[in-house]
C-alpha cells in the first residue's frame, strides 16, 4: 500500500485527507441544506400522521442496501461504489426538485432517504484508510467538525432563502452542491487503492458484534444518538412551526445557534480523548446533558427565539459529546479493512429512522408532540446508564 509524504501532506493510495475533507464539506452542504425542510416539503404529499411511514420505508431500503454494500465494496472498490451511490442520490435530489406529482415526490423522497448513509459509509472508508490509530480522535473531530459546520450554516441560509423562494428551489441548490462533490470525487479519488476488505456473512458479523462487547455497547450508544437526531429532525421543525408558531426565518436562527456546539466542542474533545481522558467520561457527560435538556423541552411553551435557542443549544452540547466519543471509541477498535463492521455501525442511522417515527407515531395516537420529547429524554437517560458499563480505552 502506498504511503508517503508529498509537500508535507500525507498521501494514502493517492488520496490525501484534504480532498476527502473537501468532498465531505460539499456532500454535507448538499445533505443538510434539505434535511430540516424534508418533513415540511413532503407533508404536502402525505398527512403528518403518515409522514413517519415514508421515513421508515427509506430507512428499510438503506438497511437492505447496507447488507449488500460490503460485497459490492469488495468487487467494485470504494471509488466505484461511491460513484454508484452518487448517481442514485443525484436522481433522488433532482426528482425532489422537479417532481410534479405526489407519487413521484414520495418515490424520490424514499430514494433520497436511503442513499446518504451509504455515501457516508464510503467516506468513512476513505477517512479510516488515512488515519493512524493514535490520532483517531483528532482526525475524527476535524472530520465531524467539517460536517457539523455545514449543519450550522445550512438552516441559517435556508431560513433566509425561504423568504424569497419556494421549498423546491432549496433542492435545486442542494443539487448544485452535489454536482461539485461529484467533480472532486472524479478528479481526486479515481486513483484510490483499496485495502483488502474482509467479507463475512451478515450472521457472522452480527455474532462478532455481540462477542466484542466494547463495539456492541458503543453501537447501542450510537443508535440512541441517531434516535435523538432522527426524532429532532422529523418532529422539531413541525413542533416549532405548527405548535409554537415560529416562522422559517425564526427556525433558521434557532437551529443555527442550536448547532454551534458541533463546531465548538468536537475538536478539543477529540484531542482530549486521544491524550488526557477516555471516551467513557465524555460519553457519560454527553448523555447526562442531553437527557436533562431534552426532558425540559415540553415545559418551554414561550414563543421566544432566545429561550428556544438556548435550550436546544444545550441538547446539542450533549449530542456533540456523545458523537465524538462514540466515533473515536468505535474507530479505535477497527482498521479500514473492517468494512463489514463499519457498515453495521452506520446502520444505526437507518435503524433510528425506523425506531423514531414508529415510537413517535404510537405516542401521537395517545398523546401529543410534547410526549414525543419526553420519550426522547428518557432514551438519553438509558444511554447514560449504558455508558457507565463501557470499558475505557485510556489507562
Amino acid at each position: 500500500m502506498e504511503k508517503r509524504l508529498v509537500r508535507g501532506k500525507r498521501v494514502y493510495g493517492r488520496v490525501g485527507l484534504r480532498p476527502v475533507f473537501g468532498a465531505t464539506f460539499l456532500f454535507s452542504l448538499h445533505y443538510f441544506f434539505v434535511l430540516y425542510i424534508n418533513s415540511t416539503y413532503i407533508s404536502k404529499a402525505v398527512s403528518t400522521e403518515t409522514l413517519g411511514v415514508l421515513y421508515i420505508m427509506g430507512a428499510a431500503l438503506t438497511i437492505v442496501l447496507f447488507v449488500w454494500t460490503p460485497h459490492l465494496l469488495a468487487r467494485l472498490g470504494n471509488y466505484q461504489l461511491l460513484l454508484l451511490f452518487l448517481i442514485f442520490e443525484i436522481i433522488g435530489i433532482a426528482g425532489l426538485a422537479f417532481a410534479q406529482s405526489a407519487g413521484a415526490l414520495i418515490a424520490f423522497f424514499i430514494l433520497h432517504q436511503a442513499i446518504p448513509p451509504l455515501m457516508l459509509f464510503s467516506l468513512d472508508i476513505f477517512v479510516e484508510h488515512a488515519t493512524k490509530n493514535a490520532v483517531t480522535g483528532h482526525i475524527r473531530s476535524y472530520y465531524n467538525t467539517i460536517i457539523n459546520g455545514t449543519v450550522v450554516i445550512s438552516p441559517l441560509i435556508v431560513g433566509f432563502l425561504l423568504k424569497a423562494t419556494a421549498l423546491a428551489s432549496i433542492y435545486k441548490i442542494s443539487l448544485v452542491f452535489l454536482a461539485l462533490f461529484a467533480v472532486i470525487v472524479i478528479l481526486k479519488f479515481r486513483h484510490y487503492r483499496d485495502a483488502h476488505y474482509r467479507e463475512y456473512p451478515l450472521a457472522t458479523t452480527a455474532k462478532e458484534l455481540f462477542v466484542r462487547k466494547k463495539i456492541l455497547l458503543i453501537f447501542i450508544a450510537d443508535i440512541l444518538l441517531q434516535f435523538f437526531y432522527a426524532t429532532m429532525v422529523i418532529y422539531m421543525p413541525l413542533y416549532l412551526s405548527q405548535t409554537i408558531g415560529f416562522s422559517w426565518r425564526d427556525i433558521g436562527i434557532i437551529f443555527g445557534i442550536m448547532l454551534l456546539p458541533f463546531i465548538l466542542d468536537e475538536i478539543p474533545l477529540g484531542a482530549a480523548a486521544d491524550r488526557w481522558i477516555g471516551e467513557k467520561e465524555i460519553l457519560i457527560a454527553g448523555f447526562a446533558i442531553a437527557a436533562v435538556s431534552t426532558l425540559l423541552i415540553p415545559y418551554l411553551g414561550a414563543k421566544s427565539i432566545a429561550a428556544w435557542a438556548m435550550l436546544l443549544f444545550a441538547t446539542r452540547v450533549g449530542a456533540s459529546f456523545i458523537e465524538i466519543a462514540a466515533e473515536t471509541y468505535f474507530f479505535k477498535q477497527l482498521s479500514d479493512g473492517d468494512s463489514q463492521l463499519i457498515s453495521v455501525f452506520r446502520m444505526a442511522i437507518p435503524l433510528s429512522y425506523i425506531f423514531a417515527p414508529l415510537a413517535a407515531s404510537v405516542i401521537l395516537i395517545y398523546g401529543n408532540m410534547t410526549h414525543v420529547f419526553t420519550m426522547l429524554g428518557l432514551a438519553m437517560v438509558l444511554g447514560f446508564l449504558l455508558s457507565l458499563k463501557l470499558v475505557d480505552t485510556q489507562p
